[in-house]
């Protein structure tokens, strides 16, 4: 009586430890990441000899004269990364995570620091 309690006891407590392990190692989750992209200016003006000049100061177009080129643009971009378990929980607790459809998690920051644990 005494061995089978203890064996039982002691399937249930390596059991516990399996999922737990399983839970904190394999188990992962797909969340969508905000990231901003920077996309390349367009090059700028090239020096080119204006039609019907020969080379020379006056045969180029200066490029002083011409508008500057365009700033290179940022763009936001949801991008699908796969999330330990133990990070989801965390995030959710924080307010970092929000569910935006069924079995789809945003989350709410940039970067990899997040919300605090306590905002005072």
């Amino acid at each position: 009586m005494r061995a089978a309690h203890l064996l039982t006891w002691l399937a249930l407590m390596l059991g516990g430890a399996a999922l737990l392990l399983y839970g904190y190692g394999y188990s992962r989750t797909t969340v969508l990441i905000e990231e901003e992209r920077t996309e390349p200016a367009p090059p700028g003006p090239q020096l080119r000899p204006a039609p019907g000049r020969g080379p020379g100061l006056g045969g180029f177009n200066l490029p002083f004269l011409s508008p500057p080129p365009a700033p290179p643009r940022i763009r936001k971009v949801l991008v699908a990364a796969t999330t330990p378990e133990t990070r989801v929980v965390r995030d959710v607790t924080v307010g970092g995570l929000v569910r935006i459809g069924p079995g789809r998690l945003k989350r709410t920051y940039i970067g990899e620091a997040g919300p605090a644990l306590c905002p005072t």
